[in-house]
């Protein structure tokens, strides 16, 4: 419909809370796959899973998991989604990977 090159799906499979007296851990764990917007072949998966444990000088801070999972396993090099054509190192960094 609007000739999209490829579509990125991105499932949360985790997303809890463990507390104890003086410490809380939160897990996110999320999957990630791109798709062509023409074939649906699977171009690109990877998984994140992302653990905050928060100190006391940072206890009652909102940490955006979701956020910092996306920009990791998206950004990383080597990690992340390889260069598409609208990237001066589109095939150049197959290496990484």
């Amino acid at each position: 419909m609007f000739g999209t090159d490829s579509i990125m799906y991105v499932t949360i499979n985790r997303w809890d809370a463990k507390y104890a007296v003086l410490a809380t851990l939160v897990t996110v764990e999320l999957s990630y796959a791109l798709k062509s917007g023409t074939t649906a072949e699977t171009l690109w998966t990877h998984r994140q899973t992302m653990v905050y444990s928060p100190q006391a000088a940072n206890a009652g801070k909102s940490v955006p998991l979701a956020q910092q999972a996306n920009a990791i396993s998206v950004n990383k090099a080597g990690q992340g989604l390889p260069a598409g054509p609208y990237d001066g190192q589109y095939k150049s960094d197959g290496a990484s990977f």
